[in-house]
C-alpha cells in the first residue's frame, strides 16, 4: 500500500501491546490538523464512530452517510472515508486492530465479525442505546494503567460489535436466506483484495486455493448468490470508485494502478459494471461532496 494514491493512515498505537485507542470528538478534532481528516484517507485498521450529539455528514468510500444522534459508523481495514468537519458534533471515535475482538483461530464469530465490517458501513440506532458502551469503553481506556483493564475493554468491544453490527448483519443475512459466509468463502475475498490488481481470472484464484473453478464458483454462489468472477469484478470496481471519489490522479494513472494495459479498458470496464465513464463517476462525487 505504499503506493496508494490515496493518502494511508497507521494504527494510532497507544500502548505497545495493546491494538485498541479512543477519543471524544472534541479531542480527535483539537489533537489533529483539520486537514488530516477531512482530506480523503484510507485506514490500515479499524474503527468506529460513535454520534451522541449533532447532525452533519460523513464519507465511507463513495457513500454519504447523513449522521445523528445514535448513528454508528463502522469503517473496515482498507477502506477510504472523510468526515465533513462540523464541530458541534459530539461522540467517541475508536480506532483498533481487529485481532482484539477474536479468541484466537478457532473463534466462532471470526468470520461473522469480519463480513459484518465489510458489508455494512452505518446504522442509526435509538441515542440511549449504545451511549452506555462508549462510556464504560471510555471510563476504561482512561484507566488502562490498571489490571485486567484491557480484557474489558476487549469483552466490551465485542459485546458492543456483536450487539449492533454482527446482529444487523445477521438480520440482512437471514431475510436474504443466506448463511453466515464460510471459512473457504472468506479465504477467497481476502485474496481478491490483495491479488485484483495481478489477476482478474477465476482460474488463477481456484490455483491459488487448490480448488476447481467449478468448485470455488459453487463457494462463491453458496455464500453471495455470485459467481466467483462477479466477486473479483465487484471488487475491482470498488476499489476503481474508491480512487476515482477519492483521488486526484488521473484516470490514466488509476487505470494503470489497478492493473488496465490502457486507460481504455478501464473505460469499458466501469460503463460496462456500472452504466458510466469513469469521468462521469468523478463528477458525479465531485457533485455530491461539494452539496
Amino acid at each position: 500500500m505504499s503506493e496508494d494514491m490515496i493518502f494511508g493512515v497507521e494504527f494510532p498505537r497507544s500502548k505497545a501491546d495493546f491494538d485498541f485507542a479512543m477519543h471524544t470528538m472534541q479531542e480527535f478534532y483539537s489533537n489533529y490538523e483539520r486537514g488530516l481528516f477531512t482530506d480523503p484517507h484510507r485506514l490500515f485498521f479499524n474503527a468506529i464512530i460513535y454520534i451522541s450529539h449533532g447532525h452533519g455528514r460523513h464519507f465511507i468510500d463513495h457513500q454519504v452517510c447523513h449522521i445523528k444522534p445514535g448513528t454508528l459508523l463502522f469503517v473496515s481495514k482498507y477502506q477510504a472515508h472523510r468526515f465533513d468537519y462540523n464541530p458541534d458534533i459530539r461522540g467517541y471515535i475508536i480506532p483498533f486492530c481487529d485481532n482484539i475482538l477474536f479468541y484466537g483461530e478457532e473463534d466462532p464469530y471470526k468470520s461473522r465479525i469480519r463480513s459484518a465490517f465489510e458489508d455494512i458501513n452505518f446504522i442509526h440506532e435509538d441515542e440511549d442505546s449504545c451511549g452506555f458502551f462508549f462510556e464504560q469503553l471510555w471510563t476504561e481506556y482512561k484507566n488502562l494503567h490498571c489490571k485486567l483493564t484491557e480484557e474489558v475493554i476487549r469483552n466490551a468491544l465485542r459485546t458492543l460489535v456483536l450487539k449492533t453490527l454482527v446482529r444487523r448483519h445477521q438480520s440482512s443475512l437471514d431475510s436474504n436466506h443466506q448463511t453466515n459466509y464460510s471459512a473457504d468463502y472468506c479465504k477467497f475475498h481476502k485474496l481478491i483484495k490483495t491479488h485484483f490488481v495481478y489477476t482478474r481470472t477465476l482460474e488463477k484464484y481456484a490455483g491459488m486455493m487448490g480448488l476447481t473453478t467449478k468448485k470455488l464458483n459453487q463457494i462463491a454462489r453458496e455464500n453471495t448468490g455470485k459467481s466467483g468472477k462477479e466477486l473479483i469484478d465487484s471488487y475491482a470496481m470498488l476499489e476503481s470508485k474508491r480512487l476515482l471519489a477519492y483521488s486526484q490522479e488521473p484516470i490514466s494513472s488509476i487505470a494503470l494502478k489497478l492493473g488496465f494495459s490502457e486507460p481504455t479498458n478501464l473505460t469499458k470496464f466501469f460503463k460496462k459494471h456500472s452504466g458510466l465513464t469513469p469521468k462521469e463517476f468523478r463528477n458525479l462525487c465531485l457533485y455530491h461532496g461539494n452539496k
